[in-house]
Protein backbone atom coordinates (compact mmCIF):
# COMPACT_ATOMS: atom_id res chain seq x y z
CA UNK A 1 0.00 0.00 0.00
CA UNK A 2 2.66 2.51 1.07
CA UNK A 3 4.97 1.92 -1.88
CA UNK A 4 2.11 2.07 -4.41
CA UNK A 5 0.58 5.14 -2.79
CA UNK A 6 3.77 7.18 -2.67
CA UNK A 7 4.81 6.09 -6.16
CA UNK A 8 1.42 7.28 -7.41
CA UNK A 9 1.81 10.60 -5.57
CA UNK A 10 5.33 11.19 -6.85
CA UNK A 11 4.47 10.25 -10.44
CA UNK A 12 1.43 12.54 -10.36
CA UNK A 13 3.64 15.32 -9.03
CA UNK A 14 5.78 14.99 -12.17
CA UNK A 15 3.02 16.89 -14.02
CA UNK A 16 3.69 19.95 -11.85
CA UNK A 17 6.94 21.84 -11.25
CA UNK A 18 7.40 22.64 -7.57
CA UNK A 19 8.85 26.12 -6.97
CA UNK A 20 12.62 25.90 -6.58
CA UNK A 21 12.93 29.26 -4.85
CA UNK A 22 11.05 28.27 -1.70
CA UNK A 23 10.14 25.15 0.26
CA UNK A 24 6.47 24.13 0.20
CA UNK A 25 6.13 24.88 3.94
CA UNK A 26 6.54 28.59 3.13
CA UNK A 27 4.51 28.56 -0.09
CA UNK A 28 0.72 28.32 0.24
CA UNK A 29 0.16 27.23 -3.35
CA UNK A 30 2.72 24.41 -3.19
CA UNK A 31 1.57 23.24 0.25
CA UNK A 32 -2.06 23.28 -0.83
CA UNK A 33 -1.13 21.22 -3.86
CA UNK A 34 0.67 18.55 -1.82
CA UNK A 35 -2.20 18.32 0.69
CA UNK A 36 -4.75 17.91 -2.12
CA UNK A 37 -2.51 15.44 -3.96
CA UNK A 38 -2.10 13.31 -0.83
CA UNK A 39 -5.87 13.29 -0.27
CA UNK A 40 -6.53 12.35 -3.88
CA UNK A 41 -4.03 9.49 -3.85
CA UNK A 42 -5.24 7.93 -0.61
CA UNK A 43 -8.82 8.00 -1.94
CA UNK A 44 -7.84 5.41 -4.58
CA UNK A 45 -9.66 2.23 -3.50
CA UNK A 46 -7.15 -0.13 -5.16
CA UNK A 47 -4.37 1.05 -2.85
CA UNK A 48 -6.09 -0.57 0.14
CA UNK A 49 -7.35 -3.65 -1.73
CA UNK A 50 -5.00 -6.65 -1.25
CA UNK A 51 -6.32 -8.37 -4.38
CA UNK A 52 -5.70 -5.29 -6.50
CA UNK A 53 -2.16 -4.90 -5.17
CA UNK A 54 -1.45 -8.48 -6.19
CA UNK A 55 -2.53 -7.66 -9.77
CA UNK A 56 0.75 -6.45 -11.30
CA UNK A 57 -0.89 -5.31 -14.55
CA UNK A 58 -3.45 -3.21 -12.69
CA UNK A 59 -0.82 -1.57 -10.46
CA UNK A 60 1.40 -0.75 -13.44
CA UNK A 61 -1.57 0.78 -15.27
CA UNK A 62 -2.24 3.02 -12.26
CA UNK A 63 1.36 4.20 -12.29
CA UNK A 64 1.28 5.03 -16.01
CA UNK A 65 1.65 8.59 -17.29
CA UNK A 66 -1.86 8.59 -18.73
CA UNK A 67 -3.43 7.65 -15.39
CA UNK A 68 -1.36 10.11 -13.33
CA UNK A 69 -2.07 12.85 -15.87
CA UNK A 70 -5.80 12.20 -15.45
CA UNK A 71 -5.36 12.37 -11.69
CA UNK A 72 -3.53 15.65 -12.03
CA UNK A 73 -6.42 17.02 -14.11
CA UNK A 74 -8.82 15.99 -11.34
CA UNK A 75 -6.69 17.76 -8.75
CA UNK A 76 -6.44 20.82 -10.95
CA UNK A 77 -10.22 20.91 -11.21
CA UNK A 78 -10.33 21.45 -7.43
CA UNK A 79 -12.53 18.50 -6.49
CA UNK A 80 -14.73 19.08 -3.45
CA UNK A 81 -15.28 15.48 -2.31
CA UNK A 82 -12.02 13.79 -1.42
CA UNK A 83 -11.69 10.81 0.89
CA UNK A 84 -8.64 9.31 2.57
CA UNK A 85 -7.95 6.08 4.37
CA UNK A 86 -6.29 5.95 7.75
CA UNK A 87 -4.46 3.63 10.09
CA UNK A 88 -3.22 4.31 13.59
CA UNK A 89 -0.07 3.15 15.30
CA UNK A 90 2.41 4.34 17.93
CA UNK A 91 5.83 2.83 17.37
CA UNK A 92 9.46 3.50 16.55
CA UNK A 93 11.18 3.41 13.20
CA UNK A 94 14.88 2.55 13.24
CA UNK A 95 17.48 2.78 10.45
CA UNK A 96 21.00 1.48 11.11
CA UNK A 97 24.05 1.34 8.81
CA UNK A 98 27.39 -0.30 9.55
CA UNK A 99 30.85 0.53 8.24
CA UNK A 100 30.56 -2.18 5.56
CA UNK A 101 27.51 -0.55 4.02
CA UNK A 102 24.86 -2.92 5.35
CA UNK A 103 21.60 -1.13 6.16
CA UNK A 104 18.70 -2.28 8.34
CA UNK A 105 15.42 -0.40 8.02
CA UNK A 106 12.34 -1.32 10.01
CA UNK A 107 9.63 -0.57 12.56
CA UNK A 108 9.45 -1.94 16.07
CA UNK A 109 5.89 -1.86 17.37
CA UNK A 110 3.31 -3.32 19.69
CA UNK A 111 0.56 -1.14 18.16
CA UNK A 112 0.33 0.76 21.43
CA UNK A 113 0.98 4.13 23.05
CA UNK A 114 4.66 5.11 22.75
CA UNK A 115 5.34 4.50 26.45
CA UNK A 116 2.87 1.66 26.97
CA UNK A 117 3.93 -1.54 28.73
CA UNK A 118 5.21 -4.19 26.34
CA UNK A 119 3.41 -7.25 27.67
CA UNK A 120 3.07 -10.27 25.38
CA UNK A 121 1.54 -13.72 25.91
CA UNK A 122 2.44 -16.23 23.18
CA UNK A 123 3.16 -13.29 20.88
CA UNK A 124 -0.14 -11.52 21.58
CA UNK A 125 0.22 -7.90 22.82
CA UNK A 126 -1.78 -6.96 25.92
CA UNK A 127 -2.70 -3.83 27.93
CA UNK A 128 -2.34 -0.65 25.86
CA UNK A 129 -1.73 -2.70 22.72
CA UNK A 130 -5.18 -4.25 22.74
CA UNK A 131 -6.78 -2.17 19.99
CA UNK A 132 -5.25 -3.09 16.64
CA UNK A 133 -7.06 -1.21 13.81
CA UNK A 134 -6.72 -3.87 11.13
CA UNK A 135 -9.72 -5.41 9.39
CA UNK A 136 -8.00 -7.94 7.15
CA UNK A 137 -10.22 -10.93 6.40
CA UNK A 138 -8.90 -14.51 6.80
CA UNK A 139 -6.68 -15.47 3.87
CA UNK A 140 -6.11 -11.88 2.74
CA UNK A 141 -2.79 -10.08 2.65
CA UNK A 142 -2.63 -7.57 5.49
CA UNK A 143 -2.45 -3.92 4.44
CA UNK A 144 -0.14 -2.01 6.75
CA UNK A 145 0.83 1.68 6.85
CA UNK A 146 4.43 0.96 7.81
CA UNK A 147 6.85 3.12 5.86
CA UNK A 148 10.07 1.41 4.76
CA UNK A 149 11.99 2.66 1.72
CA UNK A 150 15.33 2.01 0.05
CA UNK A 151 16.25 4.33 -2.82
CA UNK A 152 18.88 3.29 -5.35
CA UNK A 153 20.72 5.11 -8.13
CA UNK A 154 22.83 3.10 -10.56
CA UNK A 155 22.35 0.07 -8.30
CA UNK A 156 23.90 1.94 -5.37
CA UNK A 157 21.91 2.68 -2.22
CA UNK A 158 21.31 6.45 -2.12
CA UNK A 159 19.17 6.72 0.99
CA UNK A 160 16.84 4.81 3.28
CA UNK A 161 13.87 6.30 5.08
CA UNK A 162 10.89 5.39 7.17
CA UNK A 163 8.33 6.78 9.56
CA UNK A 164 5.62 5.76 11.99
CA UNK A 165 2.89 7.22 14.23
CA UNK A 166 0.24 9.73 13.16
CA UNK A 167 0.09 10.78 9.51
CA UNK A 168 2.80 8.31 8.50
CA UNK A 169 1.55 8.28 4.91
CA UNK A 170 1.86 12.05 4.52
CA UNK A 171 5.13 12.16 6.47
CA UNK A 172 6.90 9.61 4.28
CA UNK A 173 5.53 11.29 1.13
CA UNK A 174 7.01 14.61 2.28
CA UNK A 175 10.32 12.97 3.21
CA UNK A 176 10.57 11.68 -0.36
CA UNK A 177 9.65 15.07 -1.83
CA UNK A 178 12.27 16.78 0.36
CA UNK A 179 14.96 14.30 -0.66
CA UNK A 180 14.16 13.93 -4.36
CA UNK A 181 12.68 17.27 -5.43
CA UNK A 182 14.29 19.68 -2.95
CA UNK A 183 17.52 17.66 -2.44
CA UNK A 184 17.66 18.59 1.24
CA UNK A 185 20.20 17.00 3.62
CA UNK A 186 18.78 14.35 6.01
CA UNK A 187 18.68 16.69 9.01
CA UNK A 188 16.58 19.22 7.09
CA UNK A 189 14.35 16.49 5.63
CA UNK A 190 13.34 15.34 9.09
CA UNK A 191 13.11 18.81 10.61
CA UNK A 192 11.25 20.61 7.79
CA UNK A 193 7.66 21.73 8.61
CA UNK A 194 5.03 19.22 7.50
CA UNK A 195 1.28 18.69 7.17
CA UNK A 196 -0.74 15.68 8.26
CA UNK A 197 -4.25 14.33 8.81
CA UNK A 198 -6.57 13.83 11.79
CA UNK A 199 -3.88 13.17 14.46
CA UNK A 200 -4.81 11.28 17.60
CA UNK A 201 -8.55 11.22 16.92
CA UNK A 202 -11.02 8.35 17.22
CA UNK A 203 -13.28 9.68 14.49
CA UNK A 204 -11.76 10.36 11.09
CA UNK A 205 -12.47 13.83 9.71
CA UNK A 206 -11.05 14.06 6.19
CA UNK A 207 -12.12 17.67 5.79
CA UNK A 208 -9.28 18.88 8.02
CA UNK A 209 -5.50 18.71 8.00
CA UNK A 210 -3.04 19.71 10.67
CA UNK A 211 -0.10 21.99 9.92
CA UNK A 212 3.24 22.36 11.64
CA UNK A 213 3.02 25.47 13.88
CA UNK A 214 6.23 26.76 12.26
CA UNK A 215 4.41 27.33 8.97
CA UNK A 216 4.01 31.11 8.59
CA UNK A 217 0.64 32.65 9.46
CA UNK A 218 0.28 34.24 6.03
CA UNK A 219 0.61 30.80 4.41
CA UNK A 220 -2.06 29.39 6.75
CA UNK A 221 -4.40 32.28 5.95
CA UNK A 222 -3.90 31.71 2.23
CA UNK A 223 -4.69 28.01 2.61
CA UNK A 224 -7.88 28.79 4.53
CA UNK A 225 -9.09 30.84 1.60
Amino acid sequence: MEVSGRCLALKTLEHFALPSSSHYSTNADALGLLVRLARRVWSEAWIIDPRALDDRRLVESRLSSSFTRAMWEDISADLDSLRVSTAKAHSYHIIVADKEGNVANGTTTIEADPWGEGLFVDGIPLTTAGNIPFSTAPGQRRISPFSIHFAFRNEQLTFALGGISNSVVEAAFQFLVNLIDYRLPPESVVDAPRFGTFPGTKKVNVTKNWLDPRIPDDVVRSLKK
